[in-house]
């Protein structure tokens, strides 16, 4: 991965024991907790994107809108607000997003890197060559980065007057066992660059296959809206009581992950057996979720749009043909910030 300019790692870069007091510190965070008190925050959001996208429409002569776009905006104002004290305001008024149509073509740009980055020497120069492209913008974005960081420090632990990323942490910033000032400027910024990209991603994959499959977009509308009566009822903690809602989600990143490769691990150096097989140690490994989710091995119809496969026996629309299915290998967003992907889209209906 790319240098951190301020030399501090952060959780995507940090190893060992680093990586463990980072991931320690932020977790509080990202809790179950955390999640329920940040829900108004993010529920504000999401009625600024419905009335962005209203406007939207309305100009529009086709009536077509790239709700990727959009759900973009929202995670990124969600992630910056969180993080920053503010957003980047990219829902309100109607221009366009810098940092937005930089990310999509900035996920491109990644996708080449990452398979270049598998072939020496071709990994050195190509990494030179990248570093000297996007040195002005990097620079740009740390600096916004850190004034940011910087306001939002000075605003202080703000305790349950307003939740979000930095108070559980604002204590511990150049503490004992906390993190440095500049760990969390590297980390502010990983985690709303990062972070809006997998409920980006999971919002507008769940969305095409909606449109795909209108079977199932009919029993999704069914659900929804014989449990609500008012648009104004929907909330992050009532929706997590729609089990075909849920089920389409977990079907969505089933099928089309975020976050697709490998996540590699570092075998320890005195090796380890994996799968009855000796690995030495100093070994990069990683399982491809992509092929593990979508292989007939673990899945009866593995490449079909199956919701059906995610719900309880006790649901009227549970298929027996899905009960070999081996759920083990479905990787939900395990990761640091997974409750704030599910918040977006259980709030998205």
């Amino acid at each position: 991965m790319t240098p951190p300019i301020n030399g501090a790692d952060s959780l995507f870069t940090a190893t060992g024991d680093t990586h463990v007091r980072i991931r320690r510190n932020f977790a509080n965070a990202f809790s179950d907790k955390a999640l329920r008190e940040q829900s108004k925050i993010i529920e504000g959001y999401i009625e600024l994107l419905l009335q962005r996208l209203r406007r939207v429409t309305a100009k529009s002569a086709s009536g077509e809108v790239d709700l990727a776009k959009f759900f973009g905006y929202l995670s990124l104002d969600v992630y910056a607000d969180l993080m920053f004290g503010e957003s980047f305001h990219g829902l309100e008024g109607d221009n366009e997003h810098s940092w937005i149509l930089g990310f999509f073509l900035g996920a491109k740009f990644g996708s080449v890197r990452n398979s270049i980055q598998r072939f020496h020497p071709l990994e050195v120069v190509f990494g030179w060559i990248f570093l000297r492209l996007t040195s002005k913008k990097r620079t740009h974005n740390w600096k916004v980065a850190t004034d940011r960081i910087t306001y939002r420090l000075e605003m202080g632990d703000l305790g349950s007057e307003r939740s979000d990323f930095v108070s559980p942490i604002i204590g511990n910033v150049n503490g004992g066992n906390g993190i440095t000032r500049k760990e969390l400027i590297t980390n502010g910024l990983a985690i709303v660059i990062a972070g809006c990209q997998l409920p980006t991603v999971a919002l507008a994959t769940s969305c095409y296959f909606l449109m795909k499959y209108p079977e199932t977009m009919a029993i999704l509308t069914k659900e929804v809206r014989s449990y609500y009566s008012e648009d104004n009822d929907i909330d992050v903690q009532s929706t997590l009581g729609l089990p075909y809602l849920e089920a389409v989600i977990n079907e969505t990143l089933r099928i089309h992950h975020p976050t697709p490769n490998q996540l590699p691990r570092n075998v320890p150096p005195e090796g380890a057996a994996i799968a009855g097989q000796w690995i030495p140690g100093g070994t990069v490994i990683g399982m491809a979720v992509q092929a593990a989710q979508t292989s007939p091995l673990n899945f009866f119809e593995p490449k079909v749009f199956h919701p059906e496969r995610f719900l309880p026996k006790s649901h009227s629309l549970y298929d027996a043909r899905f009960a070999t299915d081996k759920k083990e290998a479905f990787l939900s967003l395990s990761r640091l910030g997974r409750e704030i992907v599910w918040v977006e889209r259980h709030s998205w209906p």
